[in-house]
């Protein structure tokens, strides 16, 4: 392994665990203002949009940590 490639592995797998865990105790950041009662459809795409986004930086960092 390449030291040069750890560093931004590590900083993509921090804050891929950083904002999960952030969104995890604030929820309301998931709902846009101003539509509190259409909540569920909207709330649904945009928690996995977030969701999958973390999946592909995480897997990112584990690619530049292995290479």
């Amino acid at each position: 392994m390449k030291s040069t490639n750890r560093i931004p592995a590590a900083l993509f797998i921090i804050l891929a665990l950083f904002v999960s865990i952030f969104l995890s105790f604030r929820p309301e950041l998931l709902q846009p203002s101003g539509y509190s009662l259409t909540g569920d459809g909207i709330l649904i795409t945009r928690t996995l949009l977030i969701v999958s986004s973390l999946f592909f930086i995480t897997k990112l960092g584990y690619f530049l940590l292995r290479s």
